[in-house]
């Protein structure tokens, strides 16, 4: 009977989002993630893992604890309620980075994947500009001279009129912004899809049982 209390709410889920401060940034940039959590009626715990790229530093945890070994954030609450979580991080490499996170709430008999933004691209810009201007004083071009006395040019300014008077080959000595963009996928990937994923799921269906267990254990105390 008191299983069946208990499982009557599973419809009644809570959800989690991520989103970020940007989603195109430049290496050493410091990235807000936000994850908003909203709790439905009955939920009083829940559990979040969020997955880090390799590559990435944790700055701030976000009131969460950080596990240096695979790059997690994890959260667990015993009183919950509507709150929102933001770490901070950083990185050094260019490329696009995917951001991936499960949670459960005690209400919740499977696993959930974290909605909102993943995508996270990572890309150096540059500007490079080369200009070139006349000598100044009685010559012609950078380092060109004019003999005044004998009322010609010498050889070096000679050849730097004659650069200045050549036809336009409508090419200028510009380097235009260029954006470098690796579309690479790290290997995060391959730990989050082994062991580790398996090892995760494990954990957070033991927690469901741990749950309704507590509160099978709460509601027969209150009886008797």
């Amino acid at each position: 009977m008191l299983f069946m209390v208990l499982f009557s709410q599973l419809a009644l889920a809570g959800t989690v989002t991520r989103s970020f401060s940007s989603l195109v940034v430049n290496p050493d940039n410091s990235i807000t993630s936000k994850l908003i959590i909203n709790v439905s009626a009955g939920d009083r715990i829940y559990s979040i893992e969020e997955i880090i790229p390799i590559g990435f530093t944790v700055i701030n945890a976000g009131g969460g604890t950080l596990d240096t070994r695979y790059n997690i954030i994890r959260w667990f609450v015993t009183n919950a309620n509507d709150i929102e979580y933001s770490y901070i991080i950083t990185t050094l490499t260019t490329g696009s980075y995917e951001f991936h996170g499960n949670y459960m709430f005690g209400n919740d008999s499977t696993v959930s994947t974290i909605a909102g933004n993943k995508t996270i691209t990572i890309v150096t810009t540059s500007t490079t500009t080369t200009t070139t201007k006349p000598g100044q004083g009685g010559g012609y071009g950078r380092g060109g001279k004019f003999d005044g006395k004998k009322g010609k040019q010498t050889e070096s300014s000679a050849l730097a009129l004659s650069t200045l008077n050549a036809p336009s080959t409508g090419k200028e000595e510009i380097t235009k912004t260029e954006k470098k963009e690796e579309n690479q996928i790290p290997i995060s990937g391959a730990i989050v899809a082994g062991t580790e994923r398996g090892y995760r799921t494990l954990s957070l269906v033991l927690l469901i049982f741990i749950l309704a267990f507590l509160f099978y254990k709460e509601v027969y105390d209150r009886i008797h």
